[in-house]
């Protein structure tokens, strides 16, 4: 995870995080999915407005009869608009807010993260408000299947 000692005081993300019990395992590249997650977390920081909150959610949840870890990544930050959306995975591609903002970055972040997960069998989610927010959540398969 990325080093947020080395931060100034005051610009240390305030995290939350809930982690539920008896998760079940997966099987990967734990390189690989650290990296992805890291991802996560930087871009909530990046985006994150004044107060640099960061929630994680991390349960299992069955659907269609598989097991699944999901991670949900949230931020109060400015939200991504609801014309980009669909369009922040492809690579190089730069949400207009974050442009007008100057917010450094190389729009690789995300279609990287996408690749990883999908190399797991797995796929990411998003769900934004402008000016409010958005939760990233990853989604990636359980090793052991309890559905």
């Amino acid at each position: 995870m990325r080093k947020y000692a080395k931060l100034p005081e005051d610009e240390r993300p305030i995290m939350e995080l809930s982690l539920a019990e008896n998760l079940p395992p997966v099987q990967g590249d734990a390189h690989a999915l650290q990296s992805a997650l890291d991802n996560l977390l930087t871009n909530a920081l990046k985006y994150s407005t004044e107060d640099n909150w960061i929630g994680i959610d991390v349960r299992s949840v069955v659907r269609k009869g598989r097991t699944w870890i999901e991670i949900a990544v949230r931020d109060r930050g400015i939200g991504i608009p609801a014309d980009d959306v669909g369009d922040i995975f492809k690579p190089f591609y730069r949400a207009g807010n974050a442009v007008d903002k100057q917010t450094r970055g190389s729009g690789l972040g995300l279609n990287i993260t996408q690749h990883i997960l999908e190399a797991h069998g797995g796929h990411i989610t998003v769900e934004s408000v402008l000016h409010k927010g958005s939760t990233f959540t990853m989604w990636i398969p359980a090793s052991i299947d309890k559905g």
